[in-house]
C-alpha cells in the first residue's frame, strides 16, 4: 500500500513539473521582452516645441503582485481636455523602461479624487514584470510616481 501512495505522488509530482515548466520559461526571460514599449509610450517631447504633450506621472502606486493578477497599477489623472496614450511607461533606470496598457474612468477610483473635466486613467504593469523587477531588488524605484509616465495629448 505504501508503494502504491509513493507512486502517484511521483507521478504527480512529474506531471506538475511538465505543466509548469513550460510556463517557468516564460517568466525567466528579460520582462522588458513581456512588457514592449511602443513608440507612443516613450517618444520624447522634452526636447519639442509641441505644447499640446504633456508628460504625467502617477498620483498613486500599489504594489502588491502576491494578492494576484492586476495588483500592479499607477494611478494617473488627466488634466480636463487631454485623451490618453494607450500605454504607459515605468522607468527602473536611465535604460529598462516597462510598459503596460491603461484603462480610463470617469470618475474617482482608488481613493482619488478629481476636479470637474478631469479623468482618471489606470495603468496596469504586468504582474510578471513587476515579479522580476522587485527579484532583481527594484522595489523602491517601482514605487516612485515619478517612474511612472502616461503620454496625454490636448484635444482640438
Amino acid at each position: 500500500m505504501m508503494k502504491r501512495t509513493w507512486l502517484i505522488a511521483l507521478t504527480l509530482t512529474l506531471i506538475t513539473v511538465a505543466l509548469l515548466v513550460p510556463r517557468s520559461d516564460r517568466f525567466l526571460k528579460k520582462p522588458s521582452t513581456l512588457s514592449w514599449c511602443p513608440e507612443s509610450a516613450i517618444a520624447s517631447s522634452d526636447h519639442s516645441t509641441d505644447h499640446s504633450t504633456e508628460k504625467i506621472h502617477a498620483s498613486k502606486i500599489i504594489v502588491e503582485p502576491w494578492e494576484g493578477r492586476h495588483n500592479v497599477y499607477g494611478i494617473f489623472v488627466l488634466p480636463s481636455g487631454y485623451q490618453a496614450n494607450h500605454f504607459f511607461a515605468v522607468s527602473v533606470d536611465e535604460s529598462n523602461l516597462y510598459c503596460g496598457g491603461v484603462k480610463m474612468l470617469d470618475q474617482p477610483a482608488y481613493g482619488v479624487s478629481i476636479q470637474p473635466g478631469e479623468r482618471i486613467a489606470i495603468g496596469h504593469l504586468r504582474t510578471r514584470t513587476a515579479l522580476w523587477l522587485l527579484t532583481k531588488g527594484k522595489q523602491e524605484e517601482l514605487e516612485q510616481p515619478s517612474n511612472w509616465v502616461l503620454r496625454a495629448e490636448k484635444q482640438g
